[in-house]
């Protein structure tokens, strides 16, 4: 029931599958080498103890979007309440810098669950069938595409350079398709159904990150395969 036991993960944080497919290995060996153990579900520590590890990951890699993701096959039985889960998750969410938690329930009768989820800021569980491994894929792909971020450092100017950001643009390429320029617009509140991009503080103030608009945001999340690459040095295409 300790929240210590979960701060360290058996397997970290690292792009899969990794080189020669190690990365991904070496997931599938420790979950296939642990067992149920026990009755009890202790979610709040388990949760817990994630929610820190990835505020750590964070704080060692602050261009890194961080998130947790629950999978579940019953509601918190032991070691904590479900009111305790759900003010965990939403203490993460929270918090700086905030974490959000998405659930998957596997199995029935878990809706309890969507507290957990909506207090992590991710709305609801996603609930699949016990046993049904392309419906719980398809749950983490889902997972992946609304966790992307739509928001993009910019990069530094070459050395000893000055970055112009009137020569600044994003360039959108979907999954077997050719690359796109995203218009740039003056703010969030010039963002049409057109989509385009902007900077959080407008010219002659000094930006750090490039920000979708809500309409192109929704496509990149959609598009698990897609690529957007921010390149500097020719004039913005303007909307």
């Amino acid at each position: 029931c300790s929240t210590a036991s979960y701060k360290t993960p058996k397997v970290g944080i690292a792009t899969l599958p990794g080189a020669g497919n190690a990365q991904a290995t070496a997931l599938v060996n420790a979950i296939n080498g642990e067992g149920p153990n026990g009755s009890n579900t202790p979610t709040g520590a388990a949760l817990g103890g994630a929610i820190e590890y990835v505020q750590a990951f964070k704080a060692a890699n602050p261009t890194h979007k961080v998130i947790v993701v629950l999978a579940i096959d019953g509601e918190p039985n032991g070691c904590g309440t479900l009111s305790e889960v759900v003010t965990i998750a939403k203490n993460g969410f929270a918090a700086n810098p905030p974490v959000s938690t998405y659930v998957i329930g596997v199995g029935s009768s878990l809706s309890n669950l969507n507290q957990v989820a909506a207090a992590g800021g991710t709305s609801a569980a996603i609930i699949v069938n016990s046993g049904d491994e392309a419906q719980f894929l398809q749950a983490m792909k889902d997972i992946q595409g609304k966790s992307i971020g739509c928001e993009y450092l910019l990069p530094p100017p070459p050395t000893g350079g000055m970055l112009d950001y009137t020569k600044v643009n994003v360039k959108f390429t979907p999954t077997g398709g050719q690359p796109a320029t995203l218009p740039g617009v003056a703010n969030a509140a010039a963002c049409t159904a057109a989509g385009g991009w902007y900077y959080d503080v407008p010219p002659p103030g000094k930006p750090t990150k490039i920000e979708l608009c809500p309409g192109t945001c929704g496509t990149v999340q959609k598009d698990q395969n897609a690529k957007v690459d921010i390149e500097l040095g020719c004039d913005t295409q303007k909307q």
